[in-house]
């Protein structure tokens, strides 16, 4: 099940919750960008191979920037709940950077065959200076993803994007599973955002979330 993003968006938040999303929130500032589009992406499997998701991360990324040149970060989750036939593998959650008008005027030729198979009408608005519906844009950015990135499996709970209205309600629910302890081990911050393939400078986030160069050193050996 997806738990429909109003849940969290509009969720009265914590103190504890904005300090933890704080050095997100001061990336975002410094690099511009504004999220737009939130996915969630669910194997068909248990898949409990970390380097692998990651590797399929590394995939979407490359898609996102080369169709519609938009920044992304990655957060990759354990599915906690043990009813689940999933319970201990991954999924993962994406906020994805809004489509940029200049974009959408000048789409590039992968972002604009998608347009006249999904909807011919898309194609000749943009021609105006007109910006997509949300739900054309989301359905644009899924078709895309799907036809893409052969990881993603079929069905709406392999893949389900709504648009974004509050960042930090976003950011909060992405974040919710920073150094929680679970199956038997510590699930890092730097293991649930995907540093490898979001769009940020760790730098600035090890000094945040770090309090000693003990924990810098296994960061790096998550991708060793």
């Amino acid at each position: 099940m997806i738990t429909p993003i109003i849940e969290f968006e509009n969720k009265v938040l914590l103190p504890h919750e904005l300090n933890r999303i704080k050095p997100l929130e001061e990336q975002l500032s410094s690099n511009g960008i504004e999220f737009k589009y939130f996915t969630t992406i669910n194997y068909h499997y248990r898949n409990t191979n970390y380097k692998n998701v990651v590797k399929d991360n590394e995939r979407i990324k490359k898609v996102l920037k080369k169709v519609f040149g938009v920044r992304a970060y990655f957060f990759i989750e354990l599915h906690t709940d043990p009813e689940q036939k999933l319970y201990g593998g991954y999924h993962k959650h994406i906020l994805i950077e809004q489509i940029k008008p200049e974009q959408w005027r000048q789409p590039t030729s992968t972002m604009s065959n998608f347009m006249y198979e999904l909807n011919p009408e898309m194609v000749f608005a943009t021609k105006f200076g007109d910006i997509p519906h949300m739900n054309h844009q989301i359905a644009l950015l899924n078709r895309v993803l799907r036809a893409l990135c052969q990881s993603i499996p079929n069905g709406a709970m392999g893949l389900h994007t709504e648009q974004v209205t509050n960042v930090q309600g976003v950011l909060v629910y992405c974040t919710k599973q920073f150094n929680m302890r679970k199956f038997g081990k510590l699930h890092r911050w730097y293991e649930v955002l995907d540093t490898k393939n979001s769009d940020c400078d760790c730098t600035p986030l090890i000094d945040r979330y770090e309090s000693n160069t003990t924990h810098t050193t296994r960061y790096e050996k998550v991708f060793a």
